[in-house]
């Protein structure tokens, strides 16, 4: 996954944690925001080589209990 697509998911899950889609008022879980702010570090990692091709999906699907 490259950086593009890494901001993409985080982004479409902010989307749907903020609830606006379904007429919710209900704030989101500190859990599903925290998820969404690790999403962004691995992203910003693997922008920087740090986590490798292989490394960055394995440790989002680790995040996201896949």
């Amino acid at each position: 996954m490259n950086k593009a697509d890494a901001e993409a998911y985080a982004s479409e899950l902010r989307s749907l944690l903020s609830n606006r889609s379904h007429g919710l008022t209900e704030t989101p879980s500190r859990a599903a925001i925290d998820i969404a702010e690790q999403l962004e570090r691995f992203a910003a990692l693997h922008d920087r080589g740090v986590l490798t091709d292989l490394e960055f999906p394995a440790q989002k699907a680790k995040l996201l209990g896949g």
